[in-house]
């Protein structure tokens, strides 16, 4: 696929769920998410042996020079479009199911908590796109990046499946 463009608004008014990675997602019953729609990054295809589940949308989103070949390649299928860096198109084999975003990655040395909004920079609040034809941003991984998306296909409803912030 060549361009975002096409998801703009897509999913208005539905409700996504977002599966972060982890070691207790091999105790989730993600079979009951086949009806759903689902968003899944990283590594998620390490526990495709384990379910019939995939996702429907993958995210990796990170800094040049970083990126896990294996991870994209396993995670992205005719059941799965993928939301890939623009950098890591010269390091794969062309796929259909992957649309390609300029991306900006942004990572800070400590890791905020959401009950601790204090504790985020000022610049991180100025990271948010409403144009994915022009810009997605992360911000300490690809779970950020989803947010976006999420916006972008305007889903009204966003729920975590394994909990993605440390217990501060």
């Amino acid at each position: 696929m060549d361009t975002a463009e096409i998801f703009k608004n897509k999913h208005n008014g539905e409700r996504a769920f977002f599966i972060g990675n982890g070691p207790s997602l091999s105790n989730t019953p993600l079979t009951e998410l086949e009806s759903e729609h689902t968003f899944a990054t990283n590594r998620i295809w390490k526990y495709y042996d384990d379910t019939s589940w995939r996702p429907d949308y993958y995210t990796y989103i990170h800094r040049h020079g970083l990126v896990d070949k294996e991870a994209i390649t396993n995670s992205t299928s005719d059941e799965t479009i993928g939301f890939v860096s623009s950098h890591a198109k010269e390091q794969l084999q062309e796929d259909e199911n992957i649309i390609y975003l300029n991306s900006e990655q942004y990572k800070d040395d400590r890791v905020e908590c959401l009950r601790k909004p204090e504790t985020i920079p000022d610049y991180a609040y100025d990271l948010w796109s409403d144009d994915l034809q022009e810009v997605i941003y992360g911000y300490n991984g690809s779970i950020y990046a989803i947010f976006q998306l999420v916006h972008y296909m305007r889903f009204d409803e966003l729920y975590s499946v394994v909990p993605i912030v440390p217990n501060c």
